[in-house]
């Protein structure tokens, strides 16, 4: 893994206390520890990131509102009352 700079996230004490317990027991550091788990993650949901980017690509290829939508949830009817389009 490419070293970085700090990177600061917040996560619930709970998951810090994991994360330290786990590095300890592993002999690796914090950053390895989540990084290793962060990439097991993506191979473990490859398929629902995956439709989630082609979800955002289509909302993209039909423009601002259903961006707009795709980004908060609303439907694209509420978007283009919310804006006026």
């Amino acid at each position: 893994m490419s070293e970085a700079g700090p990177s600061p996230i917040k996560v619930a004490v709970e998951t810090k206390e994991q994360v330290r317990i786990g590095a300890a027991v592993l002999g690796v550091s914090q950053a390895e520890f989540v990084g290793k788990a962060v990439c097991e993650y993506v191979q473990r949901h490859a398929g629902e990131l995956h439709e989630g980017l082609q979800s955002a690509r289509k909302a993209l290829a039909l423009g601002e509102d259903a961006t707009l939508a795709h980004m908060t949830g609303a439907s694209v009817e509420d978007v283009k009352r919310v804006t006026g389009r």
